[in-house]
């Protein structure tokens, strides 16, 4: 059996191999009053989508500037080359009022 060190978030508790690692998460980490990312963004909802293919999915999170399904959106951005990220996908990031957030759904509903 080997001792192992793991790092964990400030935040929400998840924990990382990598030091760096957790530092990328805090920044975008939905527990972060200060995070980043799309999923916590006034122009996000729930709703149904569909894709290219015609599959329906219901209940997914979307966002409102881009149509785009929240989950699908995870992407390397310029200077992170290796690390994909939900951080926001338009410059227009506004961030939801407080206990607005919960989990992949909001306490209203419908974002």
């Amino acid at each position: 059996m080997k001792q192992v060190t793991r790092y964990r978030c400030d935040f929400c508790g998840r924990t990382y191999a990598k030091a760096a690692t957790v530092e990328r998460h805090e920044k975008e980490c939905c527990q972060n009053p200060d995070g980043v990312n799309c999923f916590l963004c006034v122009h996000s909802y729930i709703g149904d989508w569909s894709d290219d293919d015609n599959r329906a999915y219901k209940d997914e999170p979307i966002c409102r500037e881009n149509e785009l399904r929240l989950r699908e959106v995870k992407r390397e951005l310029p200077g992170r080359e290796g690390h994909k990220s939900y951080a926001p996908l338009c410059e227009d990031f506004k961030r939801r009022p407080p206990g607005k957030y919960i989990g992949y759904l909001w306490e209203d509903g419908n974002g």
